[in-house]
């Protein structure tokens, strides 16, 4: 059972008049700690571990953010964006950058997209990403 495992689907029915309650709930969960400075500490050795192990299965590792609306982007001060980058790359790994294209109108609560916006992205993310990934020969 799918909500059993901690999934639940987002509906884009009512998701105009239930947005603020979401945004402000999200906000009080997040935004003090995307707005504080992580401690700048290696990655988890946890990744590292993934990373290691999927290079030595002969994978590469490319790690991508996933798009988040204008407000929510807001709540990230510049030192904590530039710790995660900065652990992204003591992995070695590239990272894919989510679009900033994105409207507020595309989220239920900033950080989970509806569906439209979903299936742009992801459509998106496989014509500019996933396809030269996948190619035979890299």
């Amino acid at each position: 059972d799918a909500a059993r495992a901690g999934f639940v689907p987002n509906t884009d029915e009512g998701a105009d008049a239930r947005r603020p309650a979401l945004v402000a709930d999200a906000r009080a969960a997040y935004a003090p700690r995307l707005g504080a400075t992580p401690p700048a500490a290696p990655p988890d050795p946890a990744y590292a571990d993934i990373v290691a192990d999927a290079r030595a299965a002969g994978a590469r590792v490319v790690f991508f953010t996933t798009p988040e609306a204008p407000t929510f982007r807001g709540w990230y001060s510049r030192a904590y964006r530039d710790a995660l980058a900065a652990r992204a790359a003591a992995l070695g790994a590239p990272v894919l950058l989510a679009p900033d294209t994105f409207t507020d109108d595309d989220f239920a609560d900033g950080h989970h997209m509806l569906a439209p916006a979903a299936a742009r992205f992801s459509r998106a993310f496989a014509d500019d990403h996933l396809k030269s990934l996948l190619a035979p020969g890299r």
